[in-house]
């Protein structure tokens, strides 16, 4: 299945930390994270990112993708 990789509890625990070294200020671990998480899932991107976050406030949502767009995940 194409999508599993998506569903893989890795991914999120990449964006997960890359999102709280972003908001600590620790930008060189989040781009180092999101390195990783690339690496280990190519196809992953921000848009996948949002369409399987579940989070209703798109203010939130856009403020997180932010992050990990800044910490190099791409569209």
């Amino acid at each position: 299945m194409a999508t599993a990789i998506y569903c893989d509890n890795a991914v999120w625990g990449f964006t997960l930390l890359a999102i709280a070294q972003a908001m600590a200020g620790q930008a060189t671990a989040a781009a180092e994270t999101v390195a990783a998480l690339r690496q280990k899932h190519p196809r992953f991107n921000l848009g996948v990112f949002r369409r399987h976050e579940p989070y209703r406030d798109a203010e939130t949502l856009n403020r997180l993708t932010a992050l990990l767009a800044n910490a190099g995940l791409s569209e």
